[in-house]
């Protein structure tokens, strides 16, 4: 047996998170990451250090922020076979669309081309519990939707611009580029810039929906047209509360980057806000 000490570097990204420190272990697996069954070994807050009793055969070390990300948001670290006590280092970085941990003077086969794959894809991936989570408590606390008009209202974010109403406001979610919130809808936008992919400016809107649905294991999926736009929709049950709700996303195609804009409310509210969400879709327009 051998001792393996992880040191994780206290720095302002990500310092909110817990990484979660897996090892491979076919025996008493756990939790598979990268098809690699694993077993968790423990926790590390921002700048912390913890040892951990390992075996002396080689093994990969998994750090993951998440079970939700855990397959494209994942570091590893390949220990060769050995005796001698082990000692790592390192801290979470940011990347768009993830802060993942990154090991120092990580050589492991294989690594670069994975983060460069993994964030790609981190960028791409929709959860939709992450923003269920952060907005859930203001719909339900909203009561019933309100029948009064509204005044309508610009809004202009990272080179987008939508027109909605003065019910609304600018918001965030962690994931998103940009969103916006009133009482009874939550809209994400998330902008793919193209240089995550190589060739992804060559991908018309029908290409970049396939790998959106893809890459969330939607792929029985079918992209749909709403007024024009490409999109699809799904229900999403939230298993903590039961309310189930309901989101339409547009995708549109700028001068240098996609956008993926996300509109969800409840699901038995969707039909009374159907025709004024497609109305808000159309108004997005793209600048510099």
């Amino acid at each position: 047996m051998r001792d393996l000490t992880i040191k994780r570097r206290k720095v302002s990204v990500g310092s909110l998170a817990k990484a979660k420190i897996y090892i491979e272990d076919s025996l008493a697996p756990e939790l598979t990451i990268d098809k690699t069954p694993c077993r968790k070994l423990g926790e590390l807050k921002n700048g912390e250090e913890q040892t951990f009793r390992i075996g002396d055969q080689a093994a990969r070390i998994y750090v993951i922020s998440d079970k939700l990300s855990k397959e494209y948001c994942n570091e590893y670290y390949q220990l060769p076979e050995g005796q001698e006590d082990v000692v790592l280092t390192g801290q979470n970085q940011f990347s768009f669309g993830m802060n993942a941990f990154r090991f120092d003077d990580n050589n492991s086969a294989g690594i670069e081309a994975k983060r460069k794959k993994g964030t790609a894809i981190g960028i791409i991936v929709f959860v939709a519990a992450i923003v269920i989570g952060l907005v859930a408590g203001r719909l339900v606390s909203s009561g019933l939707l309100k029948s009064r008009a509204a005044a309508p209202k610009e809004f202009t974010s990272h080179g987008m611009t939508i027109t909605l109403t003065k019910d609304f406001k600018e918001d965030s979610a962690m994931g998103f580029t940009t969103c916006f919130s009133s009482k009874d809808v939550f809209i994400a936008a998330q902008r793919d810039t193209f240089t995550l992919l190589d060739g992804l400016e060559d991908y018309s809107l029908q290409d970049y929906g396939k790998l959106v649905l893809e890459n969330n294991d939607m792929s029985g999926s079918l992209l749909k047209s709403f007024n024009g736009i490409p999109g699809f929709e799904y229900d999403y049950t939230d298993p903590d509360d039961g309310n189930t709700y309901h989101y339409r996303i547009f995708l549109y195609k700028a001068d240098d980057a996609f956008w993926m804009v996300q509109f969800f409310t409840y699901k038995e509210d969707f039909s009374k806000l159907e025709s004024q969400i497609n109305q808000w879709a159309k108004s997005v327009t793209f600048g510099k």
